[in-house]
């Protein structure tokens, strides 16, 4: 009972505050708010008032706590229905649909007396047409007033067809500004609830007048996504070779929370709070076959990486979480200073970290892959964390190239980056043989021979090195076998547990040098070839 007196007293003894906004922790589908006010204690006790905060909150995720030797004692939550909340920016949204509408009107006001004009040319060009045809029978037929009036009903013509495509093509233009201010002005109604949440807090003040108090809680609506700026320069006049490189980590943030965050310190995690916090069971792994008659079957599979799913991301005004690659640990990121982040759905793009390092560049050519000679970069992950899956932005001497996705990569973990292709090496791959050879009489094997030729020619004015990818099958049964022949150009490195074979070449001005690759697939009689 005295508990109860004492709560009653804290929660009506001081009049209330709202709070700024101090920080953000964002996950892939959801943010962590945290907000700080002042108390104003009176008797020794204070209530701290929240207000105007979001109506989708978790309530069980309200969390308080206090400075300077007081006491956060409990919370509680309300939801209150306001009057339509005031948006500048929604004001000014519509006044700007408005405004298109009567250029709409206007625009189809003069579609209509074009078509009127463009109706009454048509009337005078089949009454010409008669008096034309009348005038064809007398003896004299003035023909210099038909080439008058013909001129005159052509311009006529040529000046309706303009206007109309000038309407026209300002009709659509119209059009598409007024559907995309529509979808905004959609999306901040939609914001602008006038529901909201507020929060009392209890605090025993102690010996401090005026604690500080700080509140958090968790809200849907809220999603980020890395995003890399990648920019290379080589040493001096060299095509390739040592240069600086220049990495920056970036994130795209999106919220519609139902809040502003305005000037918050905003820190970032890969941490999967939807996954809750049951242990994984494995589930059960059932195997299962099927008889292709009496014999085995061999298949060789391909990886076509180039037509791997890409990702589209959210869009604008329709917050979905996102798939976050933490390679199974999670860190956060906390961007170098306080930013803005409004309730409104649009990506907003902030750079969390930058790292300059020495990087070297050089050509590739995998003419099974591509039909183009590559530069690429190579360097080690200079972040003291990982680098998430997402879109990368290329850039090579001060040019932008393209863009590229960029896999998890562990700190210190080499990194390839392609900086676009290079024009002046051309890569030409012919196949040279195919051949099946069955199994002899005093051998229960057949032999499976394939044979490739790669061409590079050096069209630039320097010397230039390239790296030739191949590739040779890799087995992973004990009864196939795969080797690669001697009569293969020499000089290559292969790795066997990869399956990639690769060849250094020196290409001299305006040289053509070729490599040829020759490999057996060696494996029982009694299999068959599938595909």
């Amino acid at each position: 009972m005295r508990t109860l007196f004492i709560l009653l007293t804290i929660c009506t003894s001081t009049p209330a505050f709202a709070g700024s906004i101090e920080k953000v922790i964002v996950f892939s589908d959801r943010a962590e708010v945290t907000r700080t006010s002042r108390a104003k204690c009176s008797g020794g006790t204070a209530s701290v008032r929240f207000t105007n905060l979001p109506a989708g909150l978790n309530d069980r995720t309200l969390r308080a706590e206090t400075s300077g030797g007081a006491t956060a004692i409990g919370t509680s939550s309300q939801t209150e229905t306001l009057d339509a909340v005031p948006d500048a920016r929604l004001a000014a949204l519509r006044e700007q649909l408005a405004n298109l509408e009567g250029q709409l009107r206007q625009v189809h006001a003069d579609r209509a007396m074009s078509q009127e004009r463009q109706a009454t040319a048509d009337a005078y060009r089949s009454y010409f047409a008669g008096v034309i045809k009348e005038d064809m029978r007398s003896k004299n037929p003035d023909t210099k007033v038909w080439t008058k009036a013909m001129k005159a009903l052509r311009s006529e013509a040529d000046g309706h067809l303009k206007a109309a495509s000038s309407l026209s093509r300002t009709q659509r233009q119209l059009e598409r500004k007024k559907k995309a201010i529509t979808l905004r002005i959609g999306h901040f109604s939609a914001h602008n609830s006038r529901t909201v949440k507020i929060v009392d807090v209890s605090v025993k003040c102690g010996s401090n007048s005026s604690p500080r108090v700080r509140l958090s809680y968790v809200v849907p609506g809220a999603t980020w996504r890395p995003e890399y700026d990648f920019r290379f320069k080589v040493g001096g006049r060299n095509k390739t070779g040592l240069g600086t490189a220049s990495l920056t980590v970036g994130a795209l943030i999106q919220q519609s929370t139902g809040e502003d965050w305005d000037d918050a310190q905003i820190v970032l995690s890969t941490a999967k709070p939807q996954l809750g916090s049951t242990a994984p069971m494995p589930g059960k792994i059932m195997v299962t076959g099927r008889k292709d008659g009496d014999k085995r079957t061999l298949v060789q599979a391909t990886e076509k990486r180039e037509k791997l799913k890409k990702s589209s991301g959210p869009k604008v005004g329709q917050v979905s979480g996102a798939e976050l690659d933490d390679g199974g640990q999670s860190f956060v990121l906390r961007l170098p200073r306080k930013v803005s982040i409004k309730n409104d759905g649009r990506p907003y793009w902030v750079p969390v970290d930058r790292r300059t390092l020495k990087a070297r560049s050089k050509l590739v050519a995998s003419p099974l892959v591509s039909a183009y000679v590559h530069q690429v970069a190579e360097l080690e992950n200079p972040a003291p964390y990982p680098l998430l899956v997402g879109k990368m932005h290329i850039y090579r001497a001060g040019t932008y190239i393209g863009e590229t996705a960029l896999n998890y990569t562990a700190p210190g973990e080499p990194m390839e980056i392609s900086l676009g292709l290079d024009e002046e090496v051309r890569v030409k791959r012919t196949p040279l043989k195919k051949l099946n050879r069955s199994a002899s009489f005093l051998s229960s094997i057949k032999h499976i021979e394939h044979g490739y030729r790669v061409e590079l020619e050096n069209r630039s004015g320097v010397p230039v090195k390239v790296e030739l990818r191949e590739r040779v099958p890799v087995s992973k049964i004990e009864d196939v076998r795969v080797d690669v022949l001697k009569k293969s150009s020499p000089g290559y490195s292969l790795d066997r547990h990869r399956g990639l074979l690769n060849w250094e070449v020196a290409l001299k001005r305006n040289e053509t040098v070729k490599r040829d690759l020759f490999f057996t697939i060696h494996l029982p009689d009694g299999w068959k070839i599938g595909r």
